[in-house]
């Protein structure tokens, strides 16, 4: 039986040009997951904070730990992916979107650690590597209370006790709402001459009215509470957090028995980068 050899070797092309046809098909139908690069920035944060040692990133029902600010996210097929991104600091417990500081009764921790989130979306698209990059929020607001007194004998201010009302326990960072309900927290001031100070770190205000309560012990053995309405200091304190805020009034202590103690002329001062309200 005589070949034909050009039949031959044009039936042998043919099979192979099937055979890269088929491949190529199988190829083109196997998506390649898009690559996403993701970097946090913290540069919006109260001077002298560190930025948080490790944070976490969930995304596709992932949670990932990170310590660097640039890392390179999963591979994921095209599509959006919400991230939500925060720390881990003392005293505050986070349950899905949810920030909550540490409670004892009524009141609430005053010196939680520095809390920071984020939310974000991340499009990933095939054969594409792209980059995203988010500002980090610092969620933890520095409220500093100055008295000074300039009535009375500051000497004869044996010691104090103080509650703040109206404060926010609980944060939902995706849609930034704060919740709080009759809750309050107990400034420790110190005094320093004429000065009576106290440093709170706080999540939040709550919509409700704010009050100072001071009660003061002289040394004589006479008592003073003070109920000094400051809502009007404090309407703004949810935004920009990461900048200190500062409020300061007149105590004014009786020299005579008789006579009740006042806070006046309460001032707000913000402490950082020159803002003042």
């Amino acid at each position: 039986m005589k070949i034909n050899i050009n039949k031959l070797l044009l039936f042998t092309a043919n099979c192979l040009l099937l055979t890269v046809i088929s491949c190529t098909r199988v190829d083109l139908e196997d998506p390649l997951k898009g690559k996403m690069t993701l970097v946090t920035d913290w540069s919006k944060r109260t001077s002298g904070i560190e930025q948080p040692a490790s944070y976490m990133v969930i995304i596709n029902n992932q949670t990932l730990n990170y310590t660097q600010a640039t890392n390179i996210l999963p591979e994921l097929e095209a599509g959006n992916y919400p991230i939500y991104i925060y720390n881990s600091p003392d005293k505050i417990s986070i349950t899905g979107t949810t920030a909550a500081v540490t409670m004892t009764g009524n009141l609430v921790d005053p010196l939680p650690g520095w809390l920071f989130t984020a939310t974000t979306e991340a499009r990933y698209a095939d054969f594409k590597e792209e980059i995203i990059t988010v500002q980090m929020q610092q969620q933890i607001r520095q409220l500093t209370i100055e008295l000074t007194v300039t009535e009375g004998d500051p000497e004869r201010i044996a010691s104090t006790s103080a509650t703040l009302t109206g404060i926010a326990n609980s944060l939902d960072y995706e849609s930034n709402i704060h919740s709080g309900a009759k809750l309050s927290i107990a400034p420790s001031f110190t005094r320093d001459g004429n000065k009576l100070t106290a440093t709170v770190r706080l999540l939040g205000m709550a919509n409700e009215t704010k009050k100072l309560i001071l009660d003061i012990t002289f040394t004589d053995g006479e008592t003073q509470h003070i109920e000094s309405d400051v809502s009007a200091q404090l309407v703004n304190f949810n935004q920009n957090k990461h900048v200190p805020l500062t409020i300061s009034g007149n105590l004014n202590t009786p020299e005579e028995s008789g006579f009740a103690a006042t806070i006046t002329g309460w001032k707000m001062t913000g402490s950082s980068s020159g803002v003042a309200w």
